[in-house]
This record gives C-alpha cells, structure tokens and sequence, in this order.
C-alpha cells in the first residue's frame, strides 16, 4: 500500500494474479540463483546389494550379525548424506547364485548414484585361479566369482562403487568370538564425513577379507574384517577431511589377528584396490556481484568472450591405473568335498571353533 505525506491516504492498489507471482517468485529465484555448488546433487540414489549366507548352519548366525551391521550403516549414510535407500537383501532361501547376478544386472542407475555391495558367506579359490579375488560359494555348488562382481558394477556407470566381501579365500572357515570396537564421530563430523566420502568421489574401491591362501574369521559379533572396515569408516567419518585411501589402509592394509577362547590366534591378511579420486568443484561467483550493465543503444553491443569449460575431473591415465580384474571366467566345475567331510562344503578342512 503506497501512503501520501500528507493528506487522505490513498486506496489500496491490488495485484493482479501474474503480478503477484512475479513478486513472489523474484526474490526466490534470486536466492536460489546465489546458493553455492557444493557438489553432488543430493538427490542421489543408494544402491545396496547385501548377499548373506544366513541359511549356512555352521556360520549362518555369525554372518547374521554382518547383516545387521551393515543394515544400520547403510540406513545412517543416506540419512546424513541425504541419498535415497535401494536396498536388496538376499539371504536364506534367496541367497542363490541366479538371485544375485539377477539383483546386479537389474540395478538402474543414475550417473550420480552410489553403489554399494557387500557379501559375507563362504569363499574359496581354485589351485588355477591366476588373481587375487575370491570365488563366492553356493550350497549347490555353484561358484560366483568376485571379480565379475566387480566389472559389473562397474558397468553400471554409477559415480561411486564400493564392494566389499567378507568371505575365505580357501577352503577353511573358523568361528571365534570378537567383541565390536569403534571410534565414533560427534554429529556434525559425521554428517560433514560421511558426505566427503559417499557424496564427494567418484570411481570405485573393492575389498576382500583375506589374501589367497588364507581363512576369513567369522565371529559372535561379526566377521572380523567387516568390523575392521566399520571401525575404520566411524574413525575416518571424523577427521578433517575424510578420505577412502586411508580409510581402506586402516581397514584392510593391516594383518587382523584374534586369540580365540581355545587360546588358539587366528590371524588373516585382508587386501583391496581402488580407483577413486576427489571430485573437484567449481568456484561460484560472489552473490554480491551486480549484473552486468548494457551498452548505449548508439553502440554496437559488446562482445562477450566464450567462457572456458567448467573443470572436469579425470580419472589416472590408462598407464597410471590399476588393472581391471580380468574378464571373468567360466565357472569352474563343482568342487565335491571328500567322503571324511560334511555334505556340501567345498574340498579342504573344516574347523569348528566353539
């Protein structure tokens, strides 16, 4: 409403409807237009695969625990990086080889989601196997092997992959107890890491429990290179600037060794790769900074030099990177475990710890 200085106030001017919007929608626009990029847009997508041999009757209720840790970690990072959860459980009667590279190839994904796998059931190689990488084991004797795992997701063109198994990469499995340790991370460092981390990079990052050659240790609270993978997220979570290569350093560059109630030590060498790099942000300029003024009409408009591409991130060069797991392999034929051993489990030696 406009008022005289002095005199009869005047009667009030109403807005028409498109006027009204106009002055609405301006100062918002305006705002909107001054808010900084800080990355990522939030509206990315979680993708999760989550593979447990809950069914096995042997490691079934210790891997359990994997799940429900895994489950209350992938729950805590889209809520505070704003993501949205796809989650696909496979366990008990769905933890079937067909189910698994079904969930995989059937994953929809956008250029800016992340996505997450992660396995913890048994593991094994074969004496011709020439990589690193375990095979998964089914209770038909079906074998999936990890590195196909990989280049899958892979594929899938996603921003940021992460797989992660927690499985034997023989033949051998032990159950022992361990007790959960983790550093933990006030609420703003949480938030602010987990968003570095799973918002802020892109490429990818495997790992596996346990070199060739080697058992992977499941326990009452869980596996223990799954514990060790959390313990050192919550500590990373809390640094300055979190960052995957220390992160999976702390996680799976060191030996994890345990003394189980039996007085025996049971030790494993965990190992990962990975080909993830910071993204890199562009500066905005200030919000301050007036629009630019237009030329007198008398002269020839100004020519607006063209504007330099904005930055881009790269990945290595083709010679600095880490070799693509090779392609995957035909399936080798069912390993049948000798008479003296239980029904179903791959050739090698059990060993049951209470």
């Amino acid at each position: 409403m406009n008022r005289q200085r002095s005199g009869r106030p005047s009667a009030p001017r109403l807005l028409g409807a498109s006027a009204l919007h106009r002055t609405i929608l301006l100062p918002i626009l305006l705002i909107l237009l001054s808010l900084p990029v800080t990355g990522p847009s939030l509206a990315a997508d979680l993708h999760a695969v989550v593979v447990i041999d809950t069914g096995d009757q042997n490691i079934g209720t210790m891997v359990h625990k994997d799940m429900n840790l895994m489950d209350r970690e992938l729950a805590q990072i889209a809520s505070l990086t704003g993501m949205t959860l796809r989650k696909t459980v496979l366990e008990g009667a769905n933890f079937k080889l067909n189910r698994i590279t079904g969930a995989i190839e059937g994953l929809s994904v956008s250029r800016n989601d992340v996505i997450v796998f992660y396995y913890s059931g048994h593991g094994f190689r074969t004496q011709n196997k020439q990589y690193k990488w375990p095979y998964f084991w089914f209770h038909n004797n079906e074998p999936l092997d990890f590195a196909w795992v990989i280049q899958a997701l892979q594929a899938k063109g996603a921003r940021l992959v992460l797989a992660l198994t927690d499985a034997c990469n023989n033949v051998v499995n032990v159950q022992v107890r361990e007790e959960q340790k983790g550093i933990g991370a006030t609420a703003d460092k949480a938030v602010n890491g987990y968003k570095e981390l799973f918002l802020r990079y892109k490429g990818w990052v495997a790992g596996a429990s346990s070199i060739p050659g080697e058992t992977s240790t499941a326990t009452g609270s869980g596996s223990l290179f799954t514990i060790s993978f959390l313990s050192a997220l919550r500590h990373q979570i809390a640094q300055p600037t979190p960052d995957w290569k220390p992160l999976m350093d702390s996680a799976a560059g060191q030996r994890l060794t345990h003394r189980g109630s039996n007085g025996k030590v049971y030790s494993q060498q965990p190992f990962y790769k990975m080909n993830a790099s910071r993204i890199a942000v562009a500066a905005n300029p200030p919000a301050t900074q007036p629009p630019a003024t237009q030329p007198p009409a008398t002269q020839p408009p100004a020519v607006t030099p063209p504007q330099p591409p904005a930055p881009t991130v790269q990945y290595p060069t083709a010679g600095t990177q880490p070799p693509a797991p090779p392609p995957p392999v035909t399936p080798p034929p069912a390993v049948q475990p000798p008479p003296q051993q239980p029904s179903g489990f791959p050739q090698g030696q059990w060993v049951p710890i209470n």
